[in-house]
């Protein structure tokens, strides 16, 4: 559904990326998410951004790129890209591959960066409450601000499950 996919893909740039007209967008796929890329970006393109998409196929193809060297251009695309969305199987990839560091890929998944994993499968059938979505997010967001301020965290459910831990050591960007 061409509605669907749309909304979508508004959804998840304007409001879960905040992305502004006159940013730069980098869309990273293979062909398992060209598609989906490629809405992304028509999408970009459209809310006023710049969009480019990079293609890693000939880079590591379906296996995984732990042990390829990073790629230079790629690792200047996304640094210098004011978003970027890697759109690739996660099992795959992760920013850490292609930048050569792992902690920017607990940056990305934590939001400290305006780098995206997303497995866009099905972006077309995605159904969803964005407003769901928002809260959601929202309140993980003032449970880290509170994991934060903390140097204990002591956990209990229905099931009986009651333990203690300390919260420090963070890494970074926690």
């Amino acid at each position: 559904d061409a509605a669907r996919l749309w909304k979508n893909c508004a959804f998840v740039l304007s409001d879960l990326a905040r992305a502004r007209a006159g940013e730069t967008a980098l869309f990273i796929a293979d062909a398992g998410s060209a598609a989906n890329a490629r809405a992304l970006a028509e999408c970009a393109r459209a809310l006023g951004l710049r969009a480019l998409i990079v293609d890693i196929d000939p880079y590591g193809g379906a296996g995984r790129y732990l042990d390829l060297p990073v790629l230079p251009p790629l690792k200047a695309a996304i640094l210098h890209a004011d978003l970027s969305f890697m759109l690739t199987d996660q099992m795959l990839t992760d920013y850490g591959m292609f930048l050569g560091n792992s902690d920017d890929c607990d940056q990305a998944l934590l939001g400290k960066s305006r780098r995206y994993t997303l497995e866009a499968r099905g972006l077309a059938e995605w159904d969803f409450d964005p407003q769901a979505v928002l809260q959601d997010r929202a309140r993980a967001e003032r449970l880290l601000g509170l994991l934060r301020r903390s140097r204990r965290l002591h956990v209990t459910t229905a099931r009986g499950a009651d333990f203690t831990c300390e919260v420090g050591g963070r890494p970074a960007g926690m």
